[in-house]
């Protein structure tokens, strides 16, 4: 397995095995590229814990599924221009000229999109069936996304403070729209 690697303009460091990134966990940053490593290797990620009884004893122990990618990981970092995908890494999905997929039942989805990657106007890939949260947020060039037939889905907040104003849906119905509530006293610009 090789270790995540994350550059910034000045600095290459490695983070060691990952196996989960957080919602938002580098959002903000000043990164310009990511290589996510082998270790890093699922959707979705296997939580598993123990029940104590009261002398704390083991008396069952549970799991879960947790989604691997948190919401925008990756979202409004200007200076990163590309998301890859390192060897063996085969359940993720793909990294697509800089741009981070990951596998999904009936197709791919669309999971970060590097906020200050160059290109005025993007289609995404064929066979893309969802647009992840945040998927967008706080990219500074794009102005226009096409959209393959399908794509059903696009998640909360997926073009938030973005500057895409012209999208293209090919597809006959227009895709559900998920959305999330967000307290306005709790928002800073």
């Amino acid at each position: 397995m090789t270790d995540v690697i994350l550059e910034t303009r000045n600095l290459k460091k490695s983070f060691g095995k990952l196996e989960v990134l957080g919602a938002f966990a580098f959002s903000g940053t000043k990164l310009t590229t990511v290589t996510l490593p082998a270790s890093f290797s699922s959707l979705y990620y296997t939580y598993v814990w123990d029940v104590l009884d009261t002398k704390g004893r083991v008396k069952e122990t549970r799991q879960r599924e947790v989604q691997s990618y948190g919401d925008g990981a990756f979202a409004n970092i200007p200076t990163l221009t590309a998301i890859l995908v390192g060897n063996n890494v085969v359940n993720i999905g793909a990294s697509r000229d800089g741009v981070l997929y990951g596998k999904a039942v009936n197709g791919s989805v669309l999971l970060q999109y590097p906020a200050g990657r160059d290109g005025k106007s993007y289609a995404a890939a064929e066979g893309t069936v969802r647009i992840g949260n945040s998927a967008f947020e706080g990219v500074g060039v794009l102005e226009e996304i096409s959209f393959p037939y399908t794509v059903s889905v696009i998640g909360s907040y997926a073009f938030y403070k973005s500057t895409v104003t012209h999208y293209t849906f090919n597809s006959v119905e227009a895709p559900v729209l998920l959305s999330s509530y967000v307290d306005p006293a709790t928002v800073k610009d």
